[in-house]
């Protein structure tokens, strides 16, 4: 697929994702943020006997926040279908939650599910442990500065200059943002960590007219989600 059929592709399906993220935000209170970062009232400190989200809820989540968790069986093909022959440190698509390392088992004990947007500008993963949590995010936060130090990113083998900018949302929030030209043609990807509970979510954004508002207010919709999980297991062991 040519770059200019891709970009035209994305701006289209753009418009329907940004609309529909909209009228889900308003429907749950989740804010469809104008740039990458997100006010989200479930981000409190959660109580120290978080339950891990097993799998089947994962994708529950996945499917009722616009996502298809079955698309791809590995992250490496979720980018390639969005940004072919792209490439990038293995730290910045760590971040973005596109690494293969990732995008399998980050930890042994982690369940993981990943899978984009139902119009592909966007992907998202998220990893739900029984313990390190906080250490995965920590990992996450210094590949982030990693990806600044030296993003490598390349287009058909060729490296394409581009300029990474991190911004702290909250304690266990980031975005980080890298923009550059590929023949030509301006490409910026957001990307949003966030540590809630006991998951890591990341929001990768993949469409430069769309993102800064569809990346912030996704992930605000998976945050919310998961508290309702949360909630839900602690009444059940209850």
């Amino acid at each position: 697929m040519s770059r200019s059929r891709l970009s035209l592709l994305l701006a289209a399906s753009a418009v329907i994702t940004v609309a529909s993220l909209t009228a889900c935000s308003s429907a749950t209170g989740s804010p469809a943020s104008s740039d990458a970062s997100h006010d989200s009232s479930t981000s409190e400190e959660p109580p120290s006997d978080s339950p891990q989200i097993d799998a089947k809820t994962l994708n529950e989540i996945f499917t009722s926040t616009q996502f298809d968790p079955e698309a791809f069986d590995t992250t490496e093909a979720m980018l390639a279908s969005i940004y072919p022959d792209v490439t990038a440190s293995p730290a910045c698509l760590a971040v973005l939650g596109v690494s293969t390392t990732t995008g399998t088992s980050p930890n042994s004990s982690a369940n993981v599910v990943f899978g984009p947007s139902i119009d592909r500008s966007m992907t998202a993963q998220i990893s739900s442990f029984e313990a390190d949590a906080d250490e995965y995010f920590s990992r996450l936060s210094k590949s982030a500065d990693e990806c600044i130090a030296d993003p490598q990113v390349t287009f058909q083998g060729q490296a394409v200059d581009v300029t990474v900018q991190r911004s702290e949302i909250h304690q266990t929030a980031f975005s980080l943002q890298l923009a550059g030209q590929i023949m030509g043609n301006q490409v910026s990807v957001v990307g949003i960590v966030e540590q809630f509970d006991a998951s890591v979510v990341a929001v990768a954004g993949w469409d430069p007219r769309s993102s800064s508002q569809t990346v912030p207010a996704a992930t605000g919709m998976f945050v919310e989600k998961l508290s309702e999980a949360r909630i839900e297991l602690i009444n059940q062991a209850g």
